[in-house]
């Protein structure tokens, strides 16, 4: 028969592995998660949109993230769009944050944002320059110019194209 301090240490023992029990599967449902999946650009491969390893958390094209297209590149591999692209329910960011600048040129196909997500240019103190060209077309929310946060931004589009620039909820 146990005694009570038996009893009170067996209970201390149950308590505790059960807390580390809990806290390991907290841990573990906790990195699985994926809330916003941002993909920030780091032109691994080379400059093409598509190439999924140019992209740190790979193409933004998953309907199911909402997160955001970064891009902080303004010179080498920085990304250039010459061939159809959708980036649904993602907003696409060029130049975000202090010391950033970020440019994305942008020749044929389309940028598809998605209802409700916007595409800025200039961010957060950062320097950002969108260049639309050729045939190419954008369908956004709202296009940002130079726009938001806490510190502002620096924008630039250049606009020299035959497509179309649609913005449902318009131009800042």
């Amino acid at each position: 028969m146990k005694n009570a301090t038996t009893r009170l240490a067996d209970l201390r023992m149950s308590y505790a592995s059960y807390l580390r029990l809990g806290l390991g599967l907290a841990a573990v449902g906790l990195s699985g998660q994926s809330a916003l999946a941002d993909t920030t650009w780091t032109g691994a491969t080379n400059q093409d949109w598509n190439t999924a390893t140019n992209w740190d958390n790979g193409l933004p094209l998953d309907a199911a993230n909402n997160g955001a297209a970064i891009i902080n590149t303004a010179t080498g591999n920085f990304p250039v769009i010459s061939s159809g692209t959708s980036v649904t329910d993602f907003d696409v960011i060029v130049g975000n944050g202090a010391g950033t600048a970020g440019r994305l040129d942008h020749t044929s196909g389309t940028i598809t944002t998605g209802a409700g997500n916007w595409m800025f240019v200039g961010l957060n103190g950062g320097s950002g320059t969108y260049n639309i060209s050729g045939d190419a077309n954008l369908n956004a929310g709202a296009l940002n110019i130079s726009a938001w946060g806490g510190g502002g931004g620096t924008g630039v589009v250049n606009v020299n194209t035959s497509g179309t620039i649609n913005l449902t909820a318009g131009q800042n």
